[in-house]
């Protein structure tokens, strides 16, 4: 324990308590075993002391020469902590004056644990964990760390205001921790009905537009849930109402809803026409549609990046809505439909970023905002990027990630990932228990256990050929072919240079580097 006259008490995170330091000398006469199976848990270098109405926490593996040093680190992990706005605003931090050196601790009222409230509070489970879920997103947007999602991390003050009880957060990782979280407490709360799940999911979908703004994060969110193991029929029905709550939406997200009832009722168009990356280049996706129509295609799926890098990113939106093809959203397409910070892309991709931002009617960003993520058919899922990435929509699949995409292709029971961004024309497939790429010229799918199917880009390639490029699957046969068409690049570099683009961009239509 301590002595009234060791405890410095230094700042309160919001409204002071009225703490005095013999309370707090009081409270330290109390040391709390830490365990699983105890009241407390915690890390090896954590000190817990708890009264009936208070908790003290000493940070013992932090060590100041002199109390000003102490002093300094509080008055910053105090505004670090204000940031993150998940303390209970009468957390109190103390310094701690002993005969060799000077420690820091914190203060705060006792409270129970949602781990042991929720343990018997029936119909206020889904409450509860909706409240953690979204607190743990909005921490996020707002300092880009992630809390530690355990239940005993968490408990309601005697407001109603859930609050933090750990000290620590982690780097954020797209929010894989918090979906696998998710998907555990779908495994222990099975007396949850789906429609609380589904309520689960509408409440972090909200919390997700309120703070990123970005409905697409949320169907990211969703796809995420299936990287995890869930147990029989029940489990799996609590994960797609979750996933559906995470995905309900207003807007008119076109196709989605079509192509999603022609796939997944099994029904499949004998030919789909696949293409990705299209670049605001009309006369190449001009080329494809009018092979489309010769070819008496049946359905058509667009893998995402309508826009960016070309000039005439309005009338290839135009053109896609008009003949109802089914799109998905690249990372280009999120961009130039929000308001986004363009920090960590290209120069060139942050010019084409802005001046399409200029060009877009309100109705064609609105479009763009509004297209899903993935698509998700009977043995197959379709995204722009890539499944195995921190940033999934930005993610590229090659020879160095194609083999953990194809394992998270089976691991979420599916055999085909259809994806665009690469460029590269092609399959990676696994078979036999050994990976390997083939060119999409001719490929028979059926020998293959799995594989990785990339059409490669209609508006520019990066691999040396000409033309614009797109494959077509043949659901019936299972084959897939890859075309190349030409196109006069030409007309694309006259207007790019009409509006002004450099010549870094307009350059790449032609040189297809």
């Amino acid at each position: 324990m301590w002595g009234a006259a060791q405890i410095e008490i230094v700042a309160a995170l919001g409204q002071a308590p009225g703490l005095s330091p013999e309370q707090v000398a009081r409270t330290s006469c109390h040391p709390q075993v830490l365990s699983r199976l105890s009241r407390f848990s915690g890390r090896p270098v954590t000190e817990i002391y708890a009264c009936a109405d208070r908790v003290i926490k000493t940070r013992s593996e932090l060590e100041f020469a002199a109390a000003a040093a102490a002093r300094d680190w509080i008055a910053a992990r105090c505004e670090h902590e204000r940031l993150l706005g998940c303390y209970h605003p009468e957390k109190t931090w103390l310094v701690l004056h002993g005969d060799h050196s000077v420690k820091v601790a914190s203060v705060t009222p006792r409270l129970v644990a949602l781990d042991d409230a929720l343990q018997q509070a029936g119909a206020e489970v889904a409450e509860g964990l909706a409240q953690v879920a979204s607190l743990c997103l909005a921490v996020a947007a707002r300092s880009d760390v992630a809390l530690d999602e355990g239940l005993s991390n968490f408990a309601f003050t005697a407001s109603g205001q859930l609050v933090y009880l750990d000290d620590d957060h982690y780097p954020l990782q797209q929010h894989s921790s918090l979906c696998a979280t998710l998907v555990t407490w779908i495994r222990r709360f099975t007396a949850l009905p789906a429609a609380a799940w589904e309520q689960v999911g509408g409440h972090m979908r909200t919390q997700l537009l309120a703070s990123y703004g970005d409905e697409g994060l949320a169907q990211t969110l969703a796809s995420q849930l299936y990287d995890h193991f869930v147990a029989g029929a029940a489990q799996e029905s609590h994960r797609a109402a979750l996933a559906a709550g995470l995905c309900r939406s207003e807007r008119d997200c076109r196709g989605r809803s079509a192509v999603g009832a022609c796939f997944e009722a099994g029904s499949f168009p004998r030919r789909t026409l696949v293409m990705a990356d299209i670049y605001g280049n009309l006369p190449a996706l001009e080329a494809i549609l009018r092979q489309a129509d010769a070819d008496d295609i049946d359905d058509i799926l667009v893998l995402g990046d309508v826009v960016g890098y070309g000039p005439a990113p309005g009338a290839c939106i135009d053109l896609l809505r008009t003949r109802g093809c089914h799109v998905l959203q690249g990372n280009l397409d999120w961009l130039a439909s929000s308001d986004q910070c363009l920090d960590g892309i290209s120069d060139a991709a942050r010019w084409s970023v802005e001046w399409t931002r200029q060009q877009l009617s309100p109705a064609q960003r609105d479009w763009l905002a509004g297209l899903p993520r993935t698509l998700d058919g009977d043995s197959w899922l379709g995204v722009h990027g890539a499944l195995v990435e921190p940033r999934p929509l930005f993610g590229y699949i090659y020879d160095a990630t194609a083999e953990d995409n194809l394992a998270a292709v089976v691991k979420r029971g599916k055999k085909w990932l259809l994806h665009g961004q690469s460029h590269r024309q092609g399959v990676f497939y696994l078979r036999r228990g050994l990976d390997g790429f083939v060119a999409a010229d001719h490929v028979a799918l059926a020998p293959f256990e799995a594989g990785l199917i990339c059409p490669g880009s209609v508006g520019r390639s990066r691999h040396g050929r000409d033309g614009c490029e797109y494959l077509v699957i043949d659901w019936q046969q299972m084959r897939v072919r890859g075309h190349r068409l030409p196109y006069d690049a030409s007309t694309v570099v006259l207007d790019m240079a009409g509006h002004g683009f450099p010549a870094l961009l307009s350059n790449g239509f032609l040189t297809r580097n």
